[in-house]
C-alpha cells in the first residue's frame, strides 16, 4: 500500500508570482455581479497565502470571508491578512482539503 504525501508549498516562492497567479483573479472578481446578501458568507477556496483572498474585503467590506487551503505553510502566511474588515466583516483563514470541504451554512 503506497501513500501520497501532501505537497509542501513554500509561500516565498509562490508569491515571486504575485502579479500573474493574481491576474486571472482580478479579471473574474470583476465580473461577479452585487451580491445579494448585504454581509454574504464567502469561501475562497485553495486561498494560499491570503493575499487574493484580501481582495475581496476590498469588494464586500461587510462580507464574512473565509480562506481555506490545506497547506500549513500558505495558512501561516494567508493569517498576516485575517481580522476584520473596515466595513465590519470578517477575513480568516482555515485548513480545509477542497476534495472534501462541505460549507457549514449558506456561502457565497
Amino acid at each position: 500500500m503506497s501513500t501520497t504525501a501532501s505537497p509542501s508549498w513554500d509561500p516565498d516562492r509562490y508569491l515571486r508570482h504575485a502579479g500573474h497567479r493574481a491576474r486571472p483573479f482580478t479579471d473574474l472578481l470583476a465580473r461577479v455581479p452585487d451580491l445579494p446578501a448585504q454581509a454574504p458568507r464567502i469561501a475562497d477556496l485553495g486561498c494560499g497565502p491570503g493575499n487574493v483572498t484580501a481582495l475581496l474585503a476590498g469588494r464586500w467590506p461587510a462580507a464574512r470571508i473565509t480562506g481555506y487551503d490545506s497547506s500549513p505553510e500558505m495558512l501561516a502566511r494567508a493569517a498576516a491578512h485575517a481580522g476584520p474588515t473596515p466595513g465590519g466583516g470578517t477575513l480568516g483563514f482555515a485548513s480545509a482539503d477542497v476534495r472534501t470541504w462541505r460549507p457549514d451554512g449558506p456561502t457565497t
